[in-house]
């Protein structure tokens, strides 16, 4: 059975791969990665919303699995717009991207729906009562 700071470890080096993967994802543009968007799809500006939002449900989840506090996990929330935030205005400096608040905002939808889920697993599966 894994200690309990083995775990934390584990979430950690979860969280910070998460991150660097993250950044690098947004910062470098597609064509340097060989990756190009299929062309149906290339026009659709809701495209990049939806990504931007699945990309920062796995920091919420992360960090509310990480730390048990709410002040905690307000913390982490504060940091992922604050990294969401950095990554946009970073992307003024790369080729072929640039700052969207849409970008901002579907980030920070991500997180703010990935919480709520996590809390209402959490609270069902720590009440003792389980609705089928």
């Amino acid at each position: 059975m894994r200690s309990n700071r083995s775990k934390l470890l584990t979430l950690i080096s979860c969280l910070l791969l998460y991150i660097l993967g993250m950044g690098a994802a947004m910062l470098l543009p597609f064509e340097l990665m060989g990756v190009s968007m299929p062309s149906f799809l290339q026009d659709k500006a809701w495209v990049d919303d939806v990504i931007h939002f699945f990309t920062f449900i796995p920091w919420m989840l992360l960090s509310a699995a990480l730390f048990k506090s709410q002040l905690a996990r307000v913390r982490c929330f504060i940091l992922g717009l604050l990294i969401v935030l950095g990554i946009e205005i970073a992307q003024m400096r790369v080729p072929c991207r640039g700052f969207s608040l849409d970008d901002l905002f579907a980030g920070a939808a991500g997180m703010v729906c990935s919480y709520v889920l996590f809390i209402r697993v959490w609270r069902r599966s720590h009440s003792g009562k389980h609705d089928v």
